[in-house]
């Protein structure tokens, strides 16, 4: 089996396709804005907003992110589409080498902002509840093993 047929069988796992992958990009700020059970609206916003500005939201692409901002997906998978990102970011030729690193370094930063969208009050405080501090973290951590174990130089 082909790399490039093994990460479009993972992706149709994630609810993804050729047409939809990149919003793989947006599932970690998925993850964070689940972080305390419950999607806020200014959340969902700038989530959308964000995937709407970066192309991430083509074709079928924006069912599959309203459905995740809908009902939220599990941990388990969450953690795996992570894996696939990552080893989508580090994929050098055929399907998907256009996602970059950098991408998902932007991603995990981007994370802090979609907590702080629906922080404080009325927004003004931009706090992030201690779940979502909690998400971020772990995002970032796991993110930062996956680049060490599988893409670092020996």
């Amino acid at each position: 089996m082909s790399d490039d047929h093994k990460f479009l069988r993972e992706l149709d796992a994630l609810g993804l396709g050729e047409g939809s992958y990149r919003a793989i990009l947006l599932l970690p700020l998925i993850e964070v804005a689940w972080a305390d059970n419950e999607i806020q609206k200014q959340e969902r916003d700038a989530i959308l907003s964000y995937g709407e500005g970066n192309q991430l939201l083509a074709g079928p692409a924006r069912k599959v992110v309203e459905d995740w901002l809908t009902e939220r997906p599990t941990q388990d998978f969450f953690d795996r589409g992570r894996e696939v990102l990552v080893r989508l970011a580090h994929k050098p030729d055929g399907f998907g080498r256009e996602i970059k690193p950098h991408q998902v370094d932007d991603i995990v930063e981007y994370c802090d902002i979609i907590a702080e969208s629906a922080g404080g009050l009325f927004g003004m405080f931009f706090q992030t509840s201690n779940e979502e501090q909690e998400a971020i973290r772990n995002i970032s951590n796991h993110i930062a093993r996956l680049h060490q174990e599988h893409y670092e130089p020996e």
